[in-house]
């Protein structure tokens, strides 16, 4: 009796292990023949090949045929955390539903998808579930250094760093020569994958790729199929397959997705479409076998978000009233919690206007804050837009509100020009603290802000702001200029470094604590980091910006995916990024202040780690830390 329990208490353990490759199934009967190439010069071709196409801008059309089934196996607890389960109103049962589109490429690597069902909607967990996979499946380019964005590809031309290689298998059909190439990772980590590749000899073009992998709460399984060797779409998919198994607090899914790409455009020449991906009107009937709506599961109205579709009169979205996004924790801010709600509105000639009020609380400080954005987009073209921005801010010494009113517009190509009025007035947080100190301060300050933009090169910033006394109950005068340079430069494969130069001056002020520079005081990170932790100072309370007429910075972010994990554990899945920080300020005030931090990434949370001080005294310690799960 006790063998047997020990031999099923095996088999569930090793049943638990079973990689995600298990997913795919293997369609290509191989017949082996003598390679007459080695591996080593058979991967060098792959690369050489894939790093040709990758350069090859092409632009194309396609219509899509799509075949989708989920499998909701259990329902488990608050699956409304997962956005397009959220959406979905999740029910158990089986759900079938087929589409047809249209799929558009521009030289740009700009891409849209049109669908429309074939029957009427039986469950938006299908719909939800396909329109997911198609915005993937849309940007799919096997020969790229990258799968799916951030997964690195084993046709990369360094991949032999993170990749094994096994010949398995060759044989010839048509008189020319294939092999099958598998790959496996060699370190256990959600950044790689696991499978293989088929490819033939006389052009080194990809036939088939079968691709697995792991996430955080499910497995998944892409079967690539390329385009017929010869005809113009060779180096295109034909048909892509997608298998997920998910898991996520006992919500259990088994979901499929079948596409299939006729096309009717590729660069300057049209193919005649095949009359099967053409739309088809809606039918009555229904694919499913459901097993029947459950009730609402109580508390589920505090992590459901609350989306509403109002037709012509625009789009309502409202965050869950409770979800790890909301909350947000440093050592200088404390914890603080913020509610947001959208609303957008689709104008004609694409014109765009939304509103986004958001309420929050601190609880170091124990203050509620609110805001107001408000932003119309009038010229597509020239990205022309006109904004409004309301608030209060959390206190240090001083309560903060402010309205701003501004406009911005590309001037020329990679130039683009902003002009902003701001009213602020500060109230003390502890007046009995400052009995001699007035009892509050307003500035005016119209802004004017020049930046040059243009993707490879850094993005430079020029701003210039004037508080003019006097006007709209002003009594501060300042002139503030501000210069701001970033940069993101890729070292190596999934390695980069991003850069932050910058310095700023105040002159002509009566009260030097509101002059507030901006690019100390906000973050004001138009280039993008790859977190919300670099890119500024994270111990160096904003007190000190206000004692200050001048500064000089810099900032260093080196981002890789492992750097000192492998060393430490080798089957690490679960961290993907791993960045070293380094900031410098300098400043009248104080001596050289220089912070240097540690910070990890993973699909559910980011982590920075920071030690500095002035340079003679490194006093200071302290941690931030950002949820990025469903992000």
């Amino acid at each position: 009796m006790n063998r047997r329990l020990c031999i099923l208490f095996l088999a569930v353990i090793i049943g638990t292990m079973c990689p995600a490759v298990a997913l795919c199934q293997d369609r290509t009967p191989a017949q082996d023949s003598q390679p007459q190439h080695t591996l080593p010069h058979i991967l060098d071709s792959l690369r050489h090949y894939a790093q040709q196409r990758e350069t090859m801008q092409t632009q194309y059309e396609a219509n899509l045929k799509i075949k989708s089934q989920v499998d909701v196996l259990h329902k488990g607890f608050f699956p409304a955390l997962v956005p397009y389960l959220n959406r979905a109103k999740l029910s158990e049962g089986s759900f079938t539903q087929q589409y047809t589109g249209t799929l558009k490429h521009t030289a740009q690597d700009s891409t849209s998808t049109t669908l429309t069902p074939l029957d009427k909607e039986n469950s938006l967990i299908v719909k939800e579930f396909t329109e997911h996979i198609t915005s993937l499946a849309q940007n799919i380019n096997v020969y790229s250094q990258y799968i799916y964005g951030n997964i690195y590809s084993p046709l990369a031309y360094l991949s032999g760093k993170y990749y094994d290689f096994s010949l398995d298998s060759t044989w010839i059909h048509n008189g020319n020569t294939h092999y099958r190439i598998v790959f496996t990772p060699k370190i256990n980590n959600y950044k790689f994958v696991e499978g293989y590749i088929i490819t033939t000899q006389n052009d080194w073009s990809i036939r088939d790729m079968h691709i697995a992998g792991n996430m955080e709460f499910g497995q998944y399984c892409n079967i690539v199929q390329m385009g017929e060797q010869g005809s113009p779409y060779e180096h295109l998919p034909s048909q892509l397959q997608v298998k997920f198994k998910g898991n996520f607090l006992g919500t259990k899914i088994n979901a499929e997705s079948a596409h299939e790409f006729a096309y009717t455009r590729i660069g300057e020449h049209n193919f005649h479409p095949d009359s099967t991906f053409s739309p088809q009107p809606h039918q009555d009937t229904l694919s499913t076998s459901s097993t029947g709506q459950k009730r609402p599961q109580r508390g589920y109205f505090l992590v459901k978000d609350r989306s509403m579709n109002l037709n012509d009169k625009g789009y309502l979205y409202m965050a869950p009233l409770v979800s790890p996004l909301l909350f947000h924790y440093s050592t200088n801010s404390g914890l603080s919690y913020t509610q947001k709600l959208k609303y957008t509105r689709q104008l004609q000639h694409n014109k765009l206007f939304s509103i986004s009020p958001l309420i929050g609380y601190n609880f170091k400080y124990k203050e509620f804050y609110w805001a107001v954005n408000g932003n119309y987009l009038y010229s597509p073209s020239t990205n022309g837009r006109i904004f409004i921005e309301a608030g209060n801010g959390v206190p240090q010494e001083l309560r903060t509100s402010y309205a701003k009113l501004g406009h911005t517009i590309n001037i020329m190509d990679n130039i683009s020009i902003t002009a902003t009025a701001a009213q602020l007035r500060y109230t003390w947080h502890n007046k009995e603290a400052h009995p001699q100190a007035k009892t509050s301060f307003t500035t005016f300050a119209p802004e004017v802000e020049l930046q040059y933009s243009k993707k490879g090169y850094p993005t430079f910033t020029l701003g210039y702001a004037h508080s003019i006394k006097g006007i709209f109950g002003s009594d501060v005068e300042f002139g503030r200029a501000e210069f701001d340079m970033q940069h993101q430069i890729e070292v190596g494969p999934m390695h980069s470094l991003t850069y932050r130069l910058g310095f700023g001056l105040a002159m002509d002020y009566n009260y030097l604590y509101f002059v507030q520079f901006k690019n100390l005081k906000d973050n004001h990170l138009p280039h993008g980091w790859d977190d919300d932790i670099g890119g500024t100072f994270n111990l160096l309370s904003s007190v000190k910006y206000h004692e200050i007429d001048k500064y000089l910075r810099a900032n260093i972010q080196y981002d890789a995916p492992l750097l000192l994990v492998p060393t430490l554990l080798r089957k690490v899945k679960y961290i993907t990024r791993e960045r070293l920080y380094c900031n410098l300020l300098l400043v009248d005030t104080m001596n050289p202040y220089l912070e240097m931090g540690y910070g990890i990434g993973t699909n559910i949370f980011n982590m920075g780690i920071f030690w500095g001080g002035e340079i003679d005294k490194w006093d200071r310690i302290g941690v931030k830390f950002t949820f990025e799960i469903f992000n």
